[in-house]
């Protein structure tokens, strides 16, 4: 799923849901449930390529949050000294039934919802397969072309795994990213709108053929990549920086340092789409943000395109601005960084919280900005480009 051809088929879907995100903010001013209908629109893109498996409608898939849950549940298991056993590993020798133990229900639960979450969705497209009725979709041609120098089960667990990955990709804290951004940075928001009305046209919609010739656009992609990231083990004993690591040593590693580096980027705390443009663009975060050699993420190419078409269509047709208080005087949006090995992004009441997320069952506020049609011929648009 990291090349132009593999991802080629899946587009047009990809298309279809970003002008449906579009069509449920305009159609959902008050309250505005930003995160509800993001997270709708790219859980809906993801299940629809890898499983072809089309959410629910009306109130919450089971999938999408199952997904939320798995999620927040890696994001516990890797907090640095969230449980003692991290340092002091003979604890996982303890009885079951010994104060201290709790660590081990807490794995067992978590184990068994991981496996849920890998198990279900496949099996929704095997019986599909089965009964006949599968579309074409990511993992009935993995299915379809499995490996015969492998055992049968591990090729199918390899599937499995594969498609897992990819639906636990975290697109949904790098939109809202973007909203924020474009609701802080109207000058860019404009620059953005104005690329678009040259290269497309005032009364079309963007395409992934635009791509190309969108370069402001794409330098917005990066940039919401870079100016706040969201989020292996060694084979050999190895010395870094004077640190010792012992051979099998988990290794997490610390990509908001390296978006955030000074010798690579000037002024890196500033949303400047301008830095990936001119002759001397500084280096692209893709570089970064999806991992590196053999652990780079499989979805790269897909997230890219996604962040593309989202963004870009949502700047065709949207003005982006910020939330007034009572008096109606514009509330600039707050960044709150929590410290944690995976950032997530939730709004409450105009804030941005930037961490980990401590609750499944919390909700944002509504209102973290005001959007508006670019004109009246809007929603007619988007439908009939559907």
């Amino acid at each position: 799923m990291g090349t132009q051809n593999l991802i080629q088929p899946f587009l047009p879907p990809m298309r279809e849901e970003a002008h449906k995100l579009v069509l449920s903010i305009l159609e959902n001013l008050r309250p505005l449930q930003l995160e509800d209908h993001i997270r709708c629109a790219v859980g809906s893109v993801i299940l629809k390529l890898v499983y072809r498996y089309t959410i629910i409608s009306k109130g919450q898939d089971p999938f999408v949050h199952l997904t939320d849950i798995v999620l927040w549940q890696f994001s516990k298991c890797n907090e640095p000294s969230a449980y003692l056993v991290d340092a002091f590993p003979f604890l996982r020798y303890l009885p079951d039934w010994m104060l201290g133990s709790g660590f081990k229900w807490t794995v067992h639960h978590f184990w068994s919802t991981l496996q849920q979450f890998m198990e279900d969705p496949f099996r929704f497209t095997k019986e599909q397969m089965e009964a006949g009725t599968a579309v074409p979709s990511f993992t009935t041609q993995q299915l379809e072309a499995l490996d015969p120098k492998l055992p049968q089960q591990t090729a199918i667990e390899i599937v499995k795994w594969a498609g897992a990955l990819m639906l636990a990709g975290e697109l949904v804290s790098m939109d809202l990213i973007f909203f924020l951004a474009m609701a802080k940075h109207q000058d860019i928001q404009h620059q953005g709108k104005a690329e678009i009305d040259a290269v497309v046209g005032s009364n079309q919609l963007p395409t992934f053929e635009d791509l190309q010739n969108l370069l402001y656009m794409h330098a917005i992609v990066k940039e919401t990549l870079h100016w706040q990231v969201v989020a292996p083990s060694i084979m050999e004993d190895d010395v870094y920086c004077g640190w010792r690591i012992p051979k099998g040593s988990g290794i997490l590693a610390n990509v908001w340092k390296m978006m955030h580096d000074e010798e690579i980027y000037k002024d890196p705390y500033t949303f400047n789409p301008g830095r990936f443009l001119g002759s001397t663009p500084e280096r692209d975060p893709a570089d970064f943000v999806f991992g590196y050699g053999r652990r780079l993420c499989l979805g790269n190419g897909f997230a890219g395109q996604s962040l593309f078409i989202t963004m870009a269509t949502t700047l065709a047709t949207l003005s982006i601005h910020k939330a007034q208080n009572e008096q109606g005087i514009e509330v600039d949006p707050v960044i709150e960084e929590v410290s944690g090995p995976i950032r997530w992004v939730h709004s409450f009441d105009r804030i941005i919280f930037i961490g980990n997320w401590y609750t499944i069952d919390s909700q944002p506020e509504p209102f973290l900005c005001i959007f508006e049609p670019h004109n009246s011929g809007v929603k007619a648009l988007l439908r009939g480009a559907e």
